[in-house]
């Protein structure tokens, strides 16, 4: 096993004393912490903890450690910390922290952790720390934390987050310290932090927040530090709600918020604008003007006496806004029994037909001719 290939090492005696098999497993049992870094081992086989019952600590880190396996840990009831940070762990197993009841530190950082099975967690019922820090996860099942009712820390910094959901935080509600720092996270729901009574510290720096809502950080009666710096606030009408409440709590801030934009509010303090100063662009009012002549040729000829036909394989084809354009004088101009159309047409227009969206001068005319 792990364990015994490392017993020259983890089980030290003068020379004159043998250490025989039945001795070194003995003395490997009353083993309390374990260490175990920097090494080239990819895989640890299943048992190499078997029979170390009154281990308490665990870490196996800065390793090119793939995977953990189910059923590691099963002798182990007693431990209250494992540290597997900074390996190459991709995924945790149903099962794999199965019998730890006693585990209150539990640090996975610094790994690639994309995948967690549903209740993998669920019986570290006394956790108080967890470390998933610097992996690669991009949202969070609602039953991971779901039994971890001590839980007190809970570090997600540095993954993929886009944004954070209630039902995240749905059975840790004696959180007291939220690290979420280093995601791309960019809007908070209004009720994400409705249950956490607890919370004394927040951390979302170095996210994508452009602005908040005045209210969203009103159910933490018991904050005490806010990190929101390295955000790219855009201060403008949208914040001022928010603005009011930074103004209001800037004791809480650890660290000073800055806009990012507009350009010319660009690395202000937010806490020390003037309300005023958060405006949101106006646009100009658009004006439209028609043209009162249209460069093209009229395939087609008018007289005084009447649009002359065109036969069909010869009939006229138009643009559709210019053909729309045209209708729309046709019907003002039927209007008008004193004004001969096809005089009114010949000396306002000259129309010839391109485009791809086509319609023909003759059927657009029939009716009216």
């Amino acid at each position: 096993s792990l364990l015994l290939s490392l017993a020259p090492e983890v089980c030290y005696a003068p020379p004159h004393i043998m250490l025989t098999g039945g001795i070194i497993i003995f003395l490997l049992s009353l083993l309390v912490d374990f260490s175990f870094m920097d090494t080239e081992t990819n895989t640890i086989e299943l048992g190499g903890f078997d029979g170390l019952v009154k281990l308490k600590s665990v870490e196996i880190s800065s390793n090119p450690l793939r995977s953990v396996p189910v059923g590691l840990f099963k002798d182990n009831s007693n431990l209250e910390t494992i540290i597997l940070k900074f390996n190459k762990l991709v995924g945790l197993e149903k099962g794999l922290f199965d019998g730890l009841t006693n585990l209150v530190d539990l640090q996975l950082h610094g790994n690639e952790i994309e995948l967690i099975e549903d209740q993998t967690f669920d019986e570290l019922v006394n956790l108080k720390k967890l470390n998933l820090g610097k992996n690669n996860l991009t949202s969070v099942s609602t039953s991971w934390f779901s039994k971890l009712k001590n839980l007190a820390k809970l570090d997600l910094s540095k993954n993929y987050f886009l944004n954070l959901s209630p039902d995240y935080f749905e059975g840790p509600e004696k959180l007291t310290e939220i690290n979420v720092q280093g995601n791309m996270i960019n809007s908070l729901d209004g009720q994400l932090f409705e249950n956490l009574q607890f919370v004394t510290t927040i951390k979302l720096a170095n996210n994508d927040l452009r602005t908040l809502s005045g209210d969203v950080f009103d159910s933490l009666t018991k904050l005490k530090k806010l990190d929101l710096s390295n955000n790219p606030w855009q201060c403008d009408c949208n914040l001022i709600d928010f603005y009011h409440w930074i103004k209001t709590n800037a004791d809480k801030l650890t660290l000073e918020v800055h806009c990012e934009y507009p350009e010319h509010l660009k690395g202000q303090e937010i806490k020390l604008l003037n309300e005023d100063q958060l405006v949101c662009p106006t646009l100009p009012p658009t004006t439209i003007t028609l043209p009162t002549t249209i460069p093209t040729t009229l395939l087609g000829c008018c007289s005084g006496a009447g649009v002359k036909r065109i036969p069909h394989k010869e009939a006229l084809v138009l643009d559709v806004a210019v053909a729309g354009l045209i209708l729309s004088l046709v019907t003002f101009a039927a209007c008008l029994p004193s004004l001969s159309l096809p005089t009114f047409l010949s000396e306002h227009f000259q129309i010839k037909a391109t485009r791809a969206k086509k319609i023909h001068f003759k059927k657009m005319f029939k009716p009216l001719l």
